[in-house]
């Protein structure tokens, strides 16, 4: 058998090579067409909602201004009481929080909160670091304001979509990893959790959510 010395030098000799380059080629540019299934210019929250709604997700599009009521509303029509939400800018910037008291629900965020307390919790509402419209895919991360325990251990997930974290496909989202980093605790939802056991059958919530709903903003 050839060592790996020799099997390199064999393809160098098919190439007329005499030598190992010195740098690596640079790779062709290709058609976006060719290399991905999804476009920059196709419409993603379309795209998105249709996925998400196939991957048994609930999928609401509303504008921003009518997101507390359509939280208020889903959350009453589910009979939960109790709703832990992260420290974020966007749930800050509308009040969510205060409304959903209002509403007269039990509203916490997370620095109000154990992680033990999170398992009493009816619903766990969330923002999210990007929407993948290829695979209709939630991708949540973990920081210090948001628990990764607010998407997975509620039975019922409720998340929020702005245009802005909008992605075509996940080689988008890999990229996206790549310049900010992904954390210790990045977390991709494509539907509520789902197991088989050895015989086949299906069970949903046994590891995480047995619903997932999503808001996606105009």
């Amino acid at each position: 058998m050839a060592t790996q010395a020799e099997f390199l030098e064999t393809i160098r000799n098919s190439l007329g090579r005499s030598s190992p380059l010195a740098t690596a080629p640079t790779p062709p540019q290709l058609d976006e067409r060719l290399i991905r299934l999804v476009q920059t210019d196709i419409g993603l929250p379309t795209l998105f909602a249709r996925q998400a709604a196939g991957n048994a997700m609930g999928v609401t599009t509303l504008a921003v201004e009518d997101l507390v009521g359509g939280i208020t509303d889903l959350l009453k029509r589910l009979s939960c009481q109790t709703i832990a939400l992260p420290k974020s800018k966007l749930f800050d910037a509308l009040d969510v929080a205060d409304q959903l008291n209002a509403a007269g629900l039990t509203a916490r965020r997370w620095d109000e909160l154990t992680v033990d307390e999170i398992f009493t919790f009816d619903a766990g509402l969330t923002d999210v670091y990007a929407a993948v419209a290829e695979t209709g895919s939630l991708v949540v991360r973990a920081n210090p304001d948001h628990g990764r325990s607010l998407s997975l251990v509620p039975p019922i997930h409720l998340a929020v979509v702005q245009p802005k974290d909008l992605l075509p496909d996940l080689m988008d989202l890999m990229l996206k990893l790549e310049r900010e980093g992904s954390g210790s605790g990045t977390v991709i939802i494509t539907g509520p959790s789902k197991t088989t056991d050895i015989e086949g059958n299906l069970v949903t919530g046994v590891h995480g959510p047995k619903q997932v709903h999503v808001f996606v903003l105009e």
